[in-house]
């Protein structure tokens, strides 16, 4: 129980009144006595106040509700909704606080708003996660104006709950857009079918003026009367396994206090866009974390397909660099 503006506004004057009695002449036991009753009345009331406002909002049976993204990206400004229902046929005014974890940057509270009998209030305020891996939101502290005017309530609404803080995707889905053929070609891109290189063959063709001559195959050369060239393509189906340095020269950061600076932030972002290439490409992906302490490393098996840059950032999002030096033999 707190006491409001309007307590305090009271206890203010009678303090003004008292002062100017006192130096109008009064004497002081009056003044003594006349301030005794009043504070015993203020209590009185105070205490009587708040034993009905507990018991309407009791009754009311107010609850709130927390509607969260199903994640966050680091540095990515999201919103995050609390929704009031009363079941109650008073209204309330009231000031709130979430408990949001400390790692996050908050604008737009202490919020006041006003709960209304049979309706649904929202409240919104903006959130920045500055750092990867769990975050946690608990029970949201309502302050709450009691039905006279004379004390204000602290209660505690809501449930807790957690979210996942991933790396910025934004770089992904840039490339992604402009991979597009159509987007390639709206930049002036052209894009030419490759001959003779990679390793993997491919087929046999006529040799044509400018072929490197050390791909022609002279079996074939004999048997056709004429140059037969082998042609290769790049390796498809290959094994890509990522190594991930987590010591502790990954816990430098370019530009201090700017959220994703740190190079392991970076680390994992170019994680995330060498990934996504290899996968589009058909081929599997892998990771292997090391400078951790023993026991403590991530292993991810390489995997094909459109999940496996999920499930790769699923198991990766909430490393962390350590102070161990990395040994890299």
């Amino acid at each position: 129980m707190l006491p409001s503006l309007l307590t305090t506004q009271v206890v203010g004057v009678a303090t003004v009144g008292a002062a100017v009695a006192l130096f109008m002449g009064a004497e002081l036991d009056t003044i003594a006595n006349a301030a005794w009753v009043l504070a015993t009345l203020l209590a009185v009331f105070a205490t009587l106040d708040f034993a009905l406002t507990r018991r309407a909002w009791r009754e009311a049976d107010v609850r709130m509700s927390r509607r969260l993204p199903s994640a966050f990206a680091i540095g990515v400004k999201k919103l995050v909704h609390l929704q009031f229902e009363s079941a109650g046929n008073r209204g309330w005014q009231c000031q709130v606080f979430d408990h949001g974890d400390p790692s996050l940057r908050v604008a737009g509270l202490p919020a006041r708003f006003g709960i209304f009998a049979g309706k649904r209030t929202d409240v919104a305020y903006e959130v920045v996660p500055t750092r990867r891996g769990e975050i946690s939101f608990a029970p949201a502290d309502v302050r709450l104006r009691s039905l006279f005017g004379l004390v204000e309530l602290m209660v505690r609404v809501g449930d807790s709950e957690t979210r996942r803080v991933y790396p910025d995707f934004a770089q992904v889905a840039r490339y992604a857009w402009l991979a597009g053929d159509r987007r390639l070609q709206e930049i002036g891109i052209k894009t030419y079918q490759q001959r003779g290189e990679g390793t993997d063959f491919k087929q046999l063709a006529e040799y044509r003026y400018g072929d490197p001559v050390r791909h022609i195959d002279w079996k074939a050369t004999l048997r056709q009367n004429k140059a037969i060239l082998r042609e290769f393509q790049d390796e498809r189906d290959q094994c890509v396994m990522l190594l991930v340095d987590c010591g502790r020269r990954m816990r430098a950061y370019d530009a201090e206090g700017a959220i994703g600076s740190g190079h392991f932030d970076q680390v994992l972002n170019a994680v995330m866009l060498l990934s996504y290439v290899a996968l589009k490409q058909g081929d599997a992906v892998g990771a292997l974390t090391f400078g951790t302490p023993v026991g403590e490393e991530r292993i991810f098996p390489p995997r094909k397909g459109a999940h496996a840059l999920n499930a790769l950032m699923g198991e990766l999002y909430s490393v962390q660099p350590t102070p161990t030096h990395s040994d890299y033999l």
